[in-house]
């Protein structure tokens, strides 16, 4: 099962979304997923307990949002703060949370069980081999899912204990066939000047970084944010977006979420955060503003979070991805494990993200990886030195 995973996963990097909806009724990609994931936890249910009890903060997470899917069925954000609750939603939107529990232990073991290795650090020619059958896919269908994918960053980045050259080229190669927005070129200019200069990011770089970007977030306002636009569309209505479901949770819930089955968009004029910015002047709202609205997504899980779960589930999440980073801090890994760190939560906080199952499945993998990573590196650290026998003349 673990191989038949490994192959599932290959697929939805080429594929992406329309392998994960594509298939014969109701049995489509995603629902694959799960089935084979649920039959790798059951048979190794003891394994995968652990695991989570060993990240505890991803449970309580999970589990302060399952209360709020109750609450969102049973009309409480809409009884207390008014909001609009569409209930056939509900789901559509939190599905996220029994899966986070479900595919994090199972690719922990996948890592475990070595049916992971095309991702293996390192692994210059595995790596290779799915990047060029990425290009090849390019040139002959002109269809390209891994181009934009988080997840090449991780073999491209550890090559340069190699080969310099071999991942500048790759990291470069990345960034002309993903989409050339701000988000890929901070991404790409931070990997590039990693692998040249070989300065570590610290815990304290990612903090002010985060804060940084948080505060130039909320200061834009409307008038710079209509500037952005025409440098690129796609951010600007991206950052609209985030400062009104920030401002919204706040002023209308104390901070407390919206919970789910509610629009993506409160407190925002639809036409002007999702039409306009976006491009996408033809398109009618009043035809699909509705769906659009449920479903679209503001592309920014921690957003989302903070959104629907409050500050009460944005601080159990941080908890939980932080937990990660402090444990790697502990384990004295290499740095280049920090860097995948940063780029997972940048993927995570300018993309769908954990609303989508393509998102959430290079989310959860990376996650697996980082757990996997510090529990060989622990391990290590456990051995007892090796001495060198004496040399006696």
């Amino acid at each position: 099962m673990f191989f038949f995973l490994s192959l599932l996963l290959v697929i939805e990097l080429f594929a992406g979304r329309a392998f994960l909806e594509a298939g014969v009724g109701p049995l489509n990609g995603f629902a694959v997923f799960i089935a084979t994931c649920s039959f790798i936890f059951l048979s190794n249910i003891y394994d995968c307990i652990k695991i989570l009890r060993n990240n505890l903060w991803l449970v309580v997470f999970c589990a302060v949002g399952f209360v709020s899917i109750l609450f969102s069925f049973l009309g409480l954000y809409h009884l207390f703060f008014g909001i609009p609750t569409d209930r056939a939603y509900v789901i559509r939107q939190a599905y996220f949370f029994p899966m986070l529990l479900l595919f994090i232990p199972v690719f922990t073991l996948a890592w475990r069980q070595n049916f992971l290795r095309y991702f293996e650090p390192g692994m210059f020619s595995a790596h290779a081999i799915v990047f060029g059958g990425g290009v090849i896919a390019v040139l002959i269908i002109g269809y390209y899912n891994l181009a934009g994918n988080i997840l090449l960053l991780v073999p491209a980045l550890f090559i340069s204990r190699r080969s310099k050259i071999a991942s500048i080229v790759l990291l470069v190669i990345w960034y002309l066939l993903s989409y050339q927005g701000l988000v890929n070129m901070l991404i790409l200019i931070t990997a590039l000047a990693y692998v040249v200069t070989q300065v570590a990011l610290t815990r304290k770089t990612v903090v002010i970084a985060g804060a940084v970007g948080v505060l130039i977030m909320m200061s834009l306002g409307t008038a710079n944010i209509l500037r952005l636009q025409k440098i690129d569309p796609n951010s600007a209505w991206r950052f609209y977006a985030w400062t009104k479901n920030i401002q919204y949770s706040v002023l209308n819930t104390y901070a407390a979420g919206v919970g789910y089955g509610t629009p993506y968009f409160l407190g925002t004029k639809f036409d002007l955060a999702y039409v306009l910015l976006s491009g996408r002047e033809g398109s009618s709202v009043e035809d699909s503003g509705q769906q659009e609205a449920m479903v679209r997504g503001q592309h920014n899980s921690l957003v989302n979070i903070f959104y629907r779960l409050g500050i009460v589930g944005t601080i159990l999440f941080l908890q939980f991805v932080f937990s990660l980073y402090r444990k790697m801090g502990r384990a004295d890994m290499d740095p280049l494990y920090g860097f995948v760190f940063f780029f997972m939560i940048i993927d995570i906080s300018t993309n769908v993200g954990l609303e989508s199952p393509a998102t959430l499945i290079q989310f959860v993998l990376i996650v697996a990886f980082l757990i996997k990573s510090i529990e060989d590196s622990v391990a290590a650290s456990a051995l007892p030195a090796q001495v060198s026998p004496e040399i006696t003349e």
